[in-house]
């Protein structure tokens, strides 16, 4: 027996929450940030992918459209999460070009060279 699926009116009214989830997300990260440094990741990550679940659901698969998007979302996943763990320095040194602090001198900050 195949699950129900939902209509396209019915699809139609889960749109506006792409917009909202990443909206949230933003105002609440900071918030978050207070209390716990890897809170924000979690959360960003979390509406991130409420969106992508949204959009999913609501593709339709018409020349590969629904493949670009698992692509885009993939990509956009991991780009934000290596960026952010790079500036949080969970990677270690920063590996995308980001700085370090520099031993001699107090709180300076020099670029990687």
């Amino acid at each position: 027996m195949e699950p129900p699926r939902l209509s396209g009116s019915a699809l139609a009214l889960l749109l506006p929450l792409p917009v909202a989830f990443p909206l949230c997300g933003a105002i609440l990260a900071p918030l978050l940030a207070r209390r716990f440094a890897r809170l924000p990741v979690v959360v960003s990550m979390l509406a991130l992918a409420g969106s992508a679940a949204v959009l999913l659901a609501a593709a339709p698969d018409v020349f590969g459209l629904l493949f670009a998007l698992t692509v885009a979302i993939v990509g956009a996943v991991l780009l934000l999460l290596l960026h952010t763990l790079s500036e949080l320095g969970g990677l270690g040194r920063p590996e995308l070009g980001g700085r370090q602090r520099c031993p001699r001198s107090r709180g300076g900050w020099n670029p990687v060279s």
